[in-house]
C-alpha cells in the first residue's frame, strides 16, 4: 500500500458548540455535501460527528489522523488545542467519522489528514 501525501482538510463550517444554522441541512450535512465533487486523491468525508463540549469560549484544535483504505480514521492525535478540555471530545468525535478513502491508480490507499477545527460559543 502507498501512503499519499498529507492532506489538509479545511472545515467549511464550524464543527462544535455552534449556533443554529438557518438551513434545512445540519452543519455536518452541509460539510459532507461540500466534498461531494472533490478529487478522490484525498479522503472525502461521508459521516461527520460534531465534538460535544461544554467549552464556553472560542477555541481551536488541530488534529492529525490516518484514514485507512477502508475509510476509517485511526491514530488520532490532537496536535494543538487552545484548551485541554477539547482533546477528548474531538478524539471521540473523529473516531466516528467515515470517509471515502483516498485513491491512487483506482485503488484505495491510506492517507494522513491534518484537520483544523474552530469552536465558537452559542452566544
Amino acid at each position: 500500500m502507498h501512503m499519499t501525501k498529507i492532506k489538509k482538510l479545511s472545515l467549511l463550517g464550524i464543527l462544535a458548540v455552534m449556533a443554529s444554522v438557518a438551513s434545512a441541512d445540519t452543519t455536518e450535512e452541509d460539510y459532507v455535501k461540500s466534498y461531494q465533487s472533490t478529487n478522490s486523491r484525498e479522503p472525502i468525508p461521508l459521516v461527520v460527528v460534531t465534538p460535544k463540549t461544554t467549552l464556553s469560549t472560542e477555541g481551536h484544535a488541530e488534529v492529525s489522523f490516518l484514514v485507512n483504505a477502508k475509510g476509517e480514521p485511526s491514530n488520532i492525535v490532537v496536535r494543538k488545542a487552545t484548551d485541554q478540555a477539547l482533546v477528548e471530545p474531538v478524539t471521540e468525535a473523529i473516531q466516528q467519522w467515515k470517509f471515502e478513502p483516498a485513491k491512487r491508480n483506482g485503488e484505495s490507499v491510506p492517507c494522513k489528514v491534518i484537520l483544523p477545527i474552530r469552536f465558537v460559543s452559542n452566544d
